[in-house]
C-alpha cells in the first residue's frame, strides 16, 4: 500500500486535477479493447443522428441554425454515450484498485444493463433540448447527472432516481470539485478529438474523396466517430476516477478499503454505499473500565531543604507507593 496504492494499479489517495486525467488514462489503457468495442456502435448511432440533424448541409455557406443543430446533437449524444460507458468503467475501477484480476466479460455482467438503461432515460431525454437551447441545460444535465452510470455500478445505488441523486451529491462536493473535473476533462478530450480528426479529414479533402470544406459526407462523419470513440471511452474512465476521488475526500473510502484489506474482509463490500438512517439510535462507544480507587490517600509531608522539582517528584513517588499498598473497596468487603 505504499505510495497511495492498495495492491492495484490506481492510486488510493486524494489526487489533483491533473492526476485525475493521468489515472483515467491508466484505467483506459487497461480496459481499452472492451471500452472501444462498446463505444464504436454507440458512436455509429450518433453519426446517424448527426446526419439526420443536418450534417449533409454543412459547408462554408450553411446557416448558423444548421451548424448549431448538428453541434447540439453531437454534444447531447456524447453525454449519453459517456454515461453508458461509465457503467463499464466503474465496473473496471474496483478490480483496478484492489488488484483483482477480472475478465472483460465478467466485468460486462457487473454493469447492470437493465437498471442502466432505465437510469439513462431521463438524462437522454433532457440532453438535446438542454444543448440546443443555450448549452446551459446540457451542462446541468451532463454535469450533475453524468456520474449516474458509475454510481449505479460502484456504489450499487438504486435506480433510476437513486443513482441520479447519488450523482448530484458526489458532483457537488467538496466545492463542486467533481463538476469542475468533468468540465476540465471534457475540454481536454475535445482538443484531443479535434487533433485526431483534423488530419484524416484534411487527407480526405486533398485526396478528392469529399468536397473541399465539406463536413457532412459519410467519410468525414466516420472519422469524427472514430475520434469520438476514443474520447468518450476516456471520459467514462475520467468519471469513474472522479467518483473514487470524491469518495476518498468526503467519505474516507481509502481508510475503509485499507482496513478491509488488512482485516481480510471482502474489499468489494466497502464500495457499496448505504444511506444513513435518520431513525437509527446513536451508538455510544463503551468506556474502558478503570481500576478501583483506594478508599483514602494521605498527603505525605515534604522534607525540608528540597527544591520544588525534587519535592514534586518525592510527593509523586510517595503517592504512588500509597496507591499500590492501600486496600481497594472490594478487598475491604472481602476481609
Amino acid at each position: 500500500m505504499r505510495g497511495g496504492r492498495a495492491r492495484g494499479t490506481l492510486p488510493l489517495r486524494a489526487i489533483m486535477a491533473g492526476e485525475v486525467l493521468d489515472t483515467a488514462v491508466v484505467l483506459f489503457r487497461e480496459r481499452a479493447l472492451p471500452l472501444l468495442l462498446i463505444a464504436a456502435p454507440l458512436q455509429a448511432l450518433e453519426q446517424i443522428a448527426v446526419w439526420h440533424a443536418g450534417a449533409p448541409l454543412l459547408d462554408g455557406y450553411a446557416a448558423f441554425t444548421v451548424w448549431w443543430g448538428v453541434i447540439a446533437t453531437v454534444l447531447a449524444c456524447d453525454a449519453v454515450i459517456v454515461l453508458l460507458l461509465g457503467a463499464y468503467a466503474g465496473a473496471a475501477t474496483v478490480p483496478a484498485l484492489i488488484g483483482e484480476k477480472v475478465g472483460h466479460r465478467a466485468l460486462l455482467k457487473r454493469t447492470r444493463p437493465l437498471p442502466l438503461l432505465a437510469t439513462v432515460l431521463l438524462p437522454a431525454l433532457a440532453a438535446w433540448p438542454g444543448a440546443y437551447f443555450g448549452l446551459v441545460g446540457l451542462i446541468a444535465v451532463s454535469g450533475f447527472l453524468g456520474l449516474a452510470g458509475v454510481a449505479l455500478v460502484i456504489d450499487r445505488a438504486g435506480w433510476p432516481f437513486g443513482a441520479l441523486g447519488r450523482s448530484i451529491v458526489l458532483v457537488t462536493r467538496p466545492g463542486l470539485r467533481g463538476l469542475f473535473n468533468r468540465i476540465f476533462g471534457f475540454l481536454i478530450w475535445l482538443v484531443v478529438r479535434l487533433a485526431l480528426a483534423i488530419g484524416p479529414i484534411l487527407f480526405l479533402w486533398q485526396a478528392g474523396l469529399v468536397a473541399n470544406g465539406y463536413l457532412g459526407d459519410w467519410p468525414v462523419l466516420a472519422v469524427w466517430g472514430l475520434a469520438g470513440t476514443v474520447s468518450c471511452a476516456a471520459l467514462a474512465c475520467l468519471d469513474a476516477v472522479t467518483l473514487i476521488d470524491t469518495r476518498i475526500r468526503s467519505e474516507g473510502l481509502d481508510i475503509a478499503l485499507r482496513r478491509a484489506l488488512t482485516n481480510g474482509t471482502d474489499p468489494a463490500a466497502v464500495f457499496v454505499h448505504e444511506r444513513p438512517r435518520g431513525d437509527a439510535p446513536m451508538q455510544v462507544a463503551p468506556q474502558p473500565s478503570l481500576p478501583p480507587w483506594p478508599q483514602a490517600l494521605v498527603r505525605p509531608s515534604v522534607p525540608a531543604g528540597m527544591s520544588r522539582q525534587a519535592q514534586m517528584q518525592w510527593i509523586q513517588a510517595q503517592a504512588q507507593a500509597q496507591y499500590q499498598q492501600a486496600p481497594r473497596p472490594e478487598e475491604g468487603r472481602e476481609s
